[in-house]
């Protein structure tokens, strides 16, 4: 009698169907869903953080001179370098959380923790606070 079914390829020890997920492998596929709001946060401090104008205004410093000194360009540049700068600054905190959370593990394992990713997107969003002021008074001169 033989079998026409495909062989199931052989499971190593961390491989397990999404059914049999253990709790924590859910968790930290949670704590992933808070990348998409922390990066739309730091995209918003690029845009509309005061830092952005100082930038701008020094951009002979670090604009590179075989670009070509467009000021949208110069603009976009600088809104990149505040929303990649914010994102490290927030990334600070968040990895101190989680290195305080990998030595209460008893395997020691680093994972990136639901309280680790809150608190980059807490640091993130208190980076933004100046971004708000300028986007209130945007709002209000409409």
């Amino acid at each position: 009698m033989t079998q026409d079914a495909t062989p199931t390829p052989p499971r190593g020890p961390n491989d397990t169907p999404r059914g049999d997920a253990p709790a924590d492998e859910r968790a930290d596929a949670v704590a992933y869903q808070l990348l998409v709001p922390l990066l739309l946060i730091a995209l918003l401090n690029g845009m509309h953080s005061p830092f952005t104008a100082l930038l701008v205004k020094f951009a002979g410093g670090w604009y590179p001179p075989f670009l070509p000194a467009e000021p949208a360009l110069v603009l976009y540049l600088a809104q990149l370098m505040v929303s990649t700068l914010t994102l490290m600054l927030a990334g600070i905190p968040a990895a101190v959380v989680e290195h305080v959370a990998a030595r209460a593990q008893a395997d020691g394992r680093r994972r990136t923790t639901f309280a680790s990713m809150g608190a980059w997107l807490l640091g993130t969003a208190l980076l933004t606070l100046p971004a708000l002021g300028v986007m209130r008074q945007l709002l209000q001169a409409q």
